[in-house]
């Protein structure tokens, strides 16, 4: 085993599967306690209703939610996509639905040259270019 920091108070101790020292793996238990205790009275409850009554940490309340340790109760929490409460799964089902459906067809590639005319650019604009001038011999180079 290692030492780590604890990823709470990064107070030094011995690794462990929860990252965390014995006191603020203490801590959290206790509040993993409460909120157990107040779903036993309000079974169908809102995470932020959890969080208020108990004040346990939201990030803990829904660290329970993905651990399944909630399923008895029906708690509702927001969508990951949406913010739209939900009380099973990361995504409510217009979300699921918009991830799962086919994309829509995709456009052909614009070929920037497709506008341009054809008529070069002396004809169009009525410029003219500089008479040429003969140019003077050069060596060559060996």
């Amino acid at each position: 085993m290692g030492i780590i920091n604890c990823v709470e108070c990064g107070q030094v101790c011995m690794a462990t599967p929860s990252k965390r020292c014995p006191g603020c793996r203490q801590i959290i238990v206790q509040h993993e306690e409460k909120v157990l205790e107040y779903l036993e009275h309000q079974p169908n409850s809102t995470l932020d209703a959890i969080h208020a009554a108990t004040d346990a940490p939201r990030h803990i309340i829904m660290q329970m939610i993905k651990a399944g340790r909630l399923e008895p109760y029906l708690v509702a929490y927001p969508c990951e996509g949406c913010r739209h409460l939900i009380t099973r799964g990361r995504l409510c089902a217009r979300c699921a639905e918009n991830l799962t459906s086919p994309a829509p067809a995709a456009r052909a590639p614009i070929d920037p040259r497709a506008n341009m005319s054809r008529v070069p650019y002396r004809e169009a604009t009525g410029a003219s270019l500089p008479p040429l001038t003969p140019r003077s011999p050069t060596k060559e180079l060996k």
